[in-house]
């Protein structure tokens, strides 16, 4: 039996809108071309997990066509359960490193929302674009991983001072960073 992949795919939702079991579903997407037939090798006829952010499905690879487009049959749509109660997550600016794992984990316990917050002591910088992006790679690499296909809502920074109070007032949230037990 096959390892059964676990990949990302923006453009899900529209290929297999109204869409059942058994039927043949076409994705123009290069990156997962790419992907499928050059890194993982993967053979017409063997099972995947596809999935954006609405939509989660088990299929089969049926043919590549062309240089981005992928045939696939539709074995099941796979509900997405939000969990409850909805986890927010006020994450602070960290370092690099710490804050792609902090972004990881949060995909992996199941996070709704990711809160930006800077603090007194925060040393980095929030240059949206370019972050986001990378935040949103990260978050990708995780829930394919984990096959955990929620990805979170990242909100923009705020400052802790102003927001702190509030949140810990009004939600259950969970602290990572300085002054979490973590």
């Amino acid at each position: 039996m096959p390892h059964e992949f676990a990949l990302y795919t923006p453009e899900l939702s529209s290929a297999c809108l109204h869409k059942k079991s058994g039927d043949r579903i076409t994705i123009a997407d290069e990156q997962l071309w790419h992907r499928l037939k050059h890194v993982l090798r993967t053979e017409p006829g063997n099972p995947l997990l596809l999935f954006d952010r609405t939509t989660a499905l088990e299929a089969r690879l049926q043919a590549y066509e062309k240089k981005e487009t992928l045939q696939f049959e539709l074995i099941s749509l796979i509900k997405k359960s939000i969990l409850a109660p909805t986890i927010i997550v006020m994450l602070p600016l960290l370092k690099r490193e710490a804050l792609a794992e902090a972004f990881y984990s949060c995909v992996e316990l199941g996070a709704n929302q990711v809160q930006l917050v800077t603090t007194a002591s925060s040393q980095q910088t929030w240059s949206t674009e370019r972050d986001m992006s990378r935040c949103q790679k990260i978050m990708v690499a995780a829930a394919e991983q984990s096959k955990q296909f929620m990805l979170p809502i990242i909100k923009s920074c705020n400052s802790c001072q102003k927001h702190h109070c509030a949140y810990i007032a009004i939600h259950k949230v969970c602290l990572c960073g300085k002054y979490s037990n973590r």
